[in-house]
């Protein structure tokens, strides 16, 4: 590998020439295996109901981290569409493990595409809720498919400036994680343009909008709440410089703890992250009470739908159609204000189009169980629903959640003799016609051909 002109010099004035080299040895090796972090179901209970059906090995370092070979190809899988796992590098995947669990409001500040989002939803209480946040509006778009894809129900997607998201919100989060933009130079095996764009310039640049960030960041924790911040990079200026630098300047935060990943010593990138605790120097504010809010009838709903999601929030009449709106956020941010703040103020459940019906965000959050009536699929059956086609059905008539391996897909509508399918156009597969097995074993693409 060709590294950008100076770095090695730069390295070595922040580091030991041991690890230096070391890590100059380790760039010029291949990229790591591919590798997933498992949602819907844990790693253990998927591989208990379906062994040997995906071609990975377990991450020893996370609990619910697999490696697949390099050549395999994510959304040539159904586990893929129903949010089974999601694909994520291996080292940046342990930055969301140093938190603890049980939070009740959660931050992700930097949070496209939103593999840590999605680790954080499994960090909130029963019924937490986590803000999204994406500052360019494309990326945001992004986040919001692949939180409909995992099904989080608790989540509200934001597009606005780290400054913009303080004023309105205030020191209210347990936990806000700064994935913060950075020189990336743990992205040098992975994307050569990393390497072209690299500069000791560009470090600098990094830093002053890291700092600038953190500051923000600094004002949405509450007391005695966490702040993780992490990169995909190795200079010190950027990591543990970033630190000494926010903690001069905050010393109503201390550190806890540090995870310094170097791609010579894990399968994986290399990453950096510090989790930071704000202290509580006062007796830290009950949590707001929730005041229940009552919701009419939605005629599209079962009523036992209806009553699983009040049970975990509310429901409202919004912009598009109607609103699952998560509990733990409302006292800090009232739905009416979320309509105009949010980029997705909560779940769209209700599609207002020409004729109102139940969207493909709600098949998504509903567990199995949840929704009344359900078609489970076969293998051979299953990406012929995700490439849209109709089913050859003789059901009862109505609205049926689709399942693949307990997993849900979308819904469908049977209708006489077939099944109407309810994918949005927009979310339908790519996958071709042909030479599809069960097994999604298939021929490879190159590692740049995502997902």
């Amino acid at each position: 590998m060709k590294l950008p002109s100076g770095y090695e010099d730069f390295l070595l004035g922040q580091f030991p020439a041991d690890l230096v080299n070391r890590l100059l040895d380790a760039l010029d090796n291949s990229v790591s295996l591919r590798h997933a972090v498992f949602h819907r179901q844990t790693l253990e209970s998927w591989n208990l109901s379906n062994p040997e059906f995906l071609p990975l090995h377990k991450n020893d370092r996370l609990c619910n981290g697999a490696f697949f070979a390099r050549d395999f190809v994510f959304a040539h899988c159904p586990g893929y569409y129903s949010g089974l796992y999601y694909p994520q590098e291996a080292s940046a995947s342990e930055v969301v493990s140093l938190l603890p669990e049980n939070l009740n409001l959660v931050l992700d500040l930097c949070a496209a595409p939103g593999g840590k989002s999605i680790q954080l939803s499994h960090k909130l209480s029963a019924d937490g809720s986590l803000v999204s946040n994406e500052i360019v509006p494309k990326r945001a778009k992004i986040l919001s498919q692949n939180l409909e894809r995992a099904g989080i129900l608790g989540r509200v997607v934001t597009s606005m400036s780290p400054t913009e998201l303080s004023s309105i919100f205030g020191p209210i989060f347990d936990a806000v994680l700064v994935d913060a933009p950075c020189s990336g130079e743990g992205m040098f095996r992975k994307d050569p343009q990393t390497i072209s764009e690299w500069s000791q310039n560009q470090v600098e640049v990094c830093v002053a909008r890291q700092k600038e960030i953190l500051q923000s960041a600094a004002k949405l924790v509450s007391e005695g709440g966490y702040l993780l911040y992490s990169t995909c990079t190795f200079n010190w200026y950027e990591n543990e410089g970033q630190i000494k630098i926010f903690l001069e300047s905050h010393p109503e935060f201390y550190a806890e703890k540090f995870l310094q990943l170097w791609p010579f010593e894990v399968e994986g990138e290399g990453h950096f992250a510090c989790l930071l605790r704000k202290s509580e120097n006062r007796q830290k504010p009950n949590l707001r009470p929730v005041k229940p809010i009552s919701s009419p009838t939605i005629p599209e709903l079962p009523s036992e739908v209806q009553k699983y999601l009040e049970a975990r929030g509310s429901i409202h009449q919004g912009r598009g159609g109607i609103w699952f709106y998560p509990k733990r956020i409302q006292p800090f941010l009232p739905f009416s204000q979320a309509l105009s703040f949010c980029q997705e103020p909560g779940v769209l459940i209700v599609d207002s189009g020409s004729k109102p019906s139940v969207s493909h965000a709600l098949a998504l959050v509903l567990p199995e169980g949840i929704w009344p009536d359900t078609l489970t699929l076969k293998d051979e059956q299953v990406f012929q629903f995700l490439r849209g086609e109709t089913l050859a059905t003789d059901l009862s008539h109505g609205c049926k959640q689709i399942l693949w391996r307990n997993l849900p897909l979308g819904f469908g509508r049977q209708i006489p003799g077939r099944l109407q399918n309810l994918v949005p156009k927009g979310l339908r597969t790519f996958v071709p016609r042909t030479n599809l097995p069960a097994r999604p074993i298939v021929r490879g693409l190159s590692q740049t051909q995502s997902p």
